[in-house]
C-alpha cells in the first residue's frame, strides 16, 4: 500500500504538480491531478527522504535526491543518471533563482554546491 508523503508544484504549467508516495515513488500530472503518471521506477522508487529539484526553465529537467543518492534527469524521469559527484545520502537539494543557478545540496556526508 502506498501513502501520500509530500506534494510539490511543477515548473511547467500552472496545473503542473508532482506527488511522492511512500512506497510507490515520484508521481506527476499535468492536468490538476486528474491523470498521474510515474516518473520514478525500480530503486527510484522505494527511496526514502526524497527531495525533488525542478528547474523553473525546463521542465523536464529534474533532480531527485535521497538514501540512494542524488539522481538528474533531462527527459521527465523517463532516464535518470545518478550522478556520482555527491556522496551519501541527500537530505535537501535547493537552487538559486539567478542565472547561473547555483545549486546546494545537503547530505548525511556535508554540502555539495555547483553552478548550471
Amino acid at each position: 500500500m502506498a501513502y501520500l508523503f509530500t506534494i510539490q508544484a511543477g515548473s511547467g504549467s500552472a496545473s503542473h504538480f508532482y506527488a511522492f508516495y511512500e512506497y510507490a515513488g515520484w508521481f506527476e500530472t499535468q492536468d490538476m491531478g486528474v491523470h498521474w503518471s510515474p516518473i520514478t521506477s525500480g530503486i527510484l522508487s522505494t527511496m526514502q527522504t526524497p527531495s525533488l529539484l525542478t528547474d523553473p526553465l525546463d521542465p523536464n529537467h529534474l533532480y531527485l535526491g535521497g538514501d540512494q543518492g542524488l539522481y538528474e534527469t533531462r527527459d521527465d524521469g523517463h532516464h535518470w543518471t545518478h550522478l556520482t559527484t555527491v556522496n551519501g545520502s541527500v537530505l535537501n537539494i535547493v537552487a538559486s533563482a539567478g542565472s547561473p543557478r547555483l545549486i546546494f545540496c545537503t547530505t548525511d556526508q556535508g554540502l555539495s554546491r555547483w553552478e548550471e
